[in-house]
């Protein structure tokens, strides 16, 4: 599974609405606005290495949880 779709549905899974996550993500990033957001969840951004472990830390999962999975 793409590392977009992880991140969208780790933050289905804890209820969060994309203007929540983009608040929770604002002391870390505070460049990414919600648009950002939409975006990377619809595969239009792609998430870069060093916020991994940003989402990961706000998203309550490992780095690797959301690393993209897809068969090459």
């Amino acid at each position: 599974m793409p590392a977009h779709e992880k991140i969208r549905q780790r933050r289905r899974a804890l209820g969060l609405t994309l203007q929540e996550l983009s608040t929770l993500l604002r002391p870390y990033l505070p460049g990414l606005s919600k648009g950002d957001l939409s975006y990377i969840e619809n595969g239009k951004r792609n998430v870069l290495a060093d916020e991994i472990p940003i989402f990961a830390r706000v998203l309550q999962c490992r780095p690797e949880d959301l690393l993209d999975s897809s068969p090459e």
